[in-house]
């Protein structure tokens, strides 16, 4: 299993001078981090095997642009091209931006605005051989299922735009859910899986936690990176839990030898 580390909410000043880029050849960033100056003291992007970039666009403004006029999506479309082809550049093999795809699963006019906006870009993401993610929160909205995901990608018929499943699973806590049937619709178009949680809050990933799911993806043999997404503002707290996940993933990695 290949695992990387989520600096999307990395706080201002930390730093990674002792990083084991060999625990984590992947590295999820945030837009910002495009620009060398707001990267983290002490990253080395060339370390990195698997770059992928995220929220490229303010959530906010992503998630509107499909009701918006065409003047508008031109220019949706150019600044695309633009990150794109900077993401390109930066070695990056993913991209990933919120654009609500849960309200294409229940509205056809919005659905069929989206599947049209997304097809203007399939050009430039097979030009610089990048390919962008859309993000599937797990839980699930009601009354939704994967498969309803799988129908959307199929209508796409993008070859370049897969999916990002996003686990929370500290929301996922004392509930039945059943693993297999989550994957089993999306599992040839899943190309990377974040979990997310908030150590400041006293939650925290454990190998009880994760093992459930990491033995699920070997089963679908999932060859795409998982991304441990550490969501804090303290800078002390940052760098402590990347500590902490390497002795995690350390361990994870041990077990899953011994077991194999």
């Amino acid at each position: 299993m290949k695992f990387g580390i989520s600096f999307l909410y990395c706080p201002a000043g930390a730093t990674l001078h002792t990083f084991r880029y060999d625990l984590f050849p992947g590295a999820e960033l945030p837009e910002s981090m495009m620009s060398p100056a707001m990267r983290p003291e002490g990253m080395d992007m060339l370390n990195f095997k698997k770059i992928h970039f995220s929220e490229l666009m303010p959530n906010g403004v992503s998630r509107a642009i499909v009701a918006q006029g065409e003047k508008i999506k031109a220019g949706f479309k150019e600044e695309m091209q633009r990150l794109i082809k900077t993401a390109a550049g930066l070695n990056a093999g993913t991209i990933s931006m919120e654009f609500g795809i849960e309200n294409a699963l229940t509205d056809d006019n919005y659905r069929m605005e989206l599947i049209r906006m997304l097809r203007t870009i399939e050009p430039d993401l097979y030009r610089h051989k990048v390919k962008l993610l859309l993000p599937v929160r797990i839980p699930l909205l009601p009354a939704m299922t994967t498969e309803d995901y799988l129908s959307l990608k199929r209508e796409l018929m993008c070859p370049d735009i897969h999916f990002l499943i996003d686990i929370h699973p500290h929301e996922l806590v004392g509930k039945s859910v059943n693993l297999h049937e989550l994957f089993h619709w999306l599992k040839f178009n899943i190309q990377t899986v974040r979990f997310f949680y908030e150590p400041e809050t006293g939650n925290r990933l454990v190998e009880k936690l994760l093992t459930p799911w990491l033995d699920c993806l070997k089963k679908i043999f999932f060859d795409g990176c998982v991304l441990l997404c550490p969501a804090s503002s303290k800078v002390d707290v940052f760098e402590t839990e990347i500590a902490y996940l390497e002795k995690l993933v350390g361990e994870l990695n041990k077990n899953s030898k011994s077991g194999a």
